[in-house]
């Protein structure tokens, strides 16, 4: 099973971005918690 499973319980509402390093592949990722 692949995928991320965020608690976003304790974050404030806002955009987030997430750096995802996979060996030597980097991804970016927006986040947007509501």
């Amino acid at each position: 099973q692949n995928g991320i499973i965020l608690n976003v319980s304790d974050c404030p509402p806002g955009q987030y971005v997430l750096r995802l390093v996979f060996g030597n592949k980097t991804e970016t990722r927006k986040v947007v918690i509501q």
